[in-house]
């Protein structure tokens, strides 16, 4: 292997970027909570703000991973990345609130349940395609 390919995009199948992409975000996930909870629980941080800390801290965790393994996409510039990143997230996060809005009013579905369904819909059929093909997308 020549040193040039080792910056290049190396394509990831379509289901090994599903699975990676999966566990990046359960490890993301994971991040947000435990920084929420030391935050919370053993600084005493206010609830709120150790939320908003805790999920910045996941989503870098997310955007790291997601570029680096599950869609090995190091090609494009890290900065026009972490602008689509943003606006995918925005994007993901006003359809989390209203998907879990949606699903607990109109079928009077129990709050924490409603939030699981929809971020597993929405992660697999929303956020898993914008991330592959537009934010992480391979460069001919």
């Amino acid at each position: 292997m020549s040193s040039d390919s080792t910056h290049k995009d190396q394509n990831v199948s379509f289901i090994t970027s599903l699975w990676r992409s999966q566990a990046t975000a359960i490890v993301a996930t994971a991040t947000d909570f435990s920084v929420y909870f030391i935050l919370f629980h053993f600084i005493s941080i206010y609830y709120v703000t150790a939320s908003g800390i805790g999920a910045f801290c996941g989503a870098i965790v997310s955007f790291f991973l997601s570029r680096n393994w599950a869609f090995k996409s190091t090609d494009d510039l890290m900065r026009h990345q972490m602008i689509r990143y943003a606006c995918a997230s925005g994007f993901s996060l006003f359809l989390n609130i209203y998907g879990i809005y949606f699903i607990v009013e109109t079928f009077d579905v129990e709050e924490t349940a409603a939030k699981i369904l929809t971020s597993i819909l929405i992660g697999l059929f929303i956020n898993f395609p914008i991330f592959r093909y537009w934010v992480f997308r391979d460069r001919e």
